[in-house]
């Protein structure tokens, strides 16, 4: 059996076959990281072992400490919002479907109002009649044609 002189370092077990037994890590140190969701690839750097290492014998640990970090995060996301109304606008709209809304009111021509979406044009009905009637009797355009 190897043992580092860390308490972080992995203990690796030879069994009398030449395979080694699953390896014991740190399992805070494990939580912590994957609690702060650190990638599974710096997690095996900070801790010492194989990306395999983690994904084959830790990935229930990985996947409930991650759970635990993001319940954290939306705890201390809710407790700010109660003081930061920019933080409960931002949490309504991330869980809520909340958004903000813009009316456009425009003016037909005889004064009565309408709403029309972000972008629209208001046309009179006679500038839509004589664009139509251009379009309908344009002369028709020779295609391209290539020699």
């Amino acid at each position: 059996m190897h043992s580092g002189d860390n308490k972080n370092d992995i203990i690796v077990i030879e069994m009398d076959d030449g395979s080694h037994a699953e390896p014991h890590i740190d399992a805070e140190q494990l939580r912590e990281l994957a609690f702060i969701h650190c990638s599974v690839a710096d997690m095996a750097d900070i801790i010492g072992c194989s990306v395999d290492v983690l994904k084959k014998h830790y990935s229930d640990a990985i996947n409930r400490a991650r759970a635990e970090g993001r319940a954290d995060l939306r705890r201390r996301q809710y407790a700010m919002a109660m003081v930061n109304p920019v933080m409960s606008v931002w949490l309504g709209k991330q869980l809520l479907g909340q958004r903000d809304r813009t009316d456009v009111r425009v003016g037909n021509p005889d004064g009565s109002a309408f709403n029309a979406q972000p972008g629209a044009v208001p046309v009179t009905l006679e500038a839509a009649e004589q664009s139509y009637l251009e379009l309908v009797h344009a002369p028709a355009s020779e295609p391209d044609t290539v020699n």
